[in-house]
């Protein structure tokens, strides 16, 4: 959790990193020898999240941060409803980062 405002990463070394956990994120889905549900818990997480590195890299551009942001949004709740009870929400960890961004200077 990050507790004070962060600097912002020069353009390629954001890319390069982002460009890195969007790639993991969609091996993830493909990890094999899991259970059957955990495997496709795996998978639904991997797809909840995988646009984020894209979001980020294209924010401000073309309404690229309103759709994607609406995408990445849309399917966390999905992911958030499918696996409730059993996964940790993503959306109470993305309002629990909100209230601490909103303590920042």
């Amino acid at each position: 959790m990050l507790h004070r405002k962060p600097q912002v990463a020069p353009p390629e070394v954001l890319a390069r990193y982002l460009s890195l956990l969007q790639g993991v994120f969609i091996r993830v889905r493909a990890i094999p020898d899991l259970s059957s549900e955990d495997a496709e818990m795996v998978r639904d997480l991997a797809d909840a999240l995988h646009n984020i590195p894209e979001l980020l890299l294209q924010y401000g551009q073309r309404d690229a941060e309103h759709y994607l942001e609406g995408a990445v949004l849309s399917q966390i709740q999905e992911f958030d409803e499918k696996w409730k009870g059993k996964f940790p929400s993503l959306g109470k960890l993305l309002k629990a980062a909100d209230k601490t961004i909103s303590e920042w200077d």
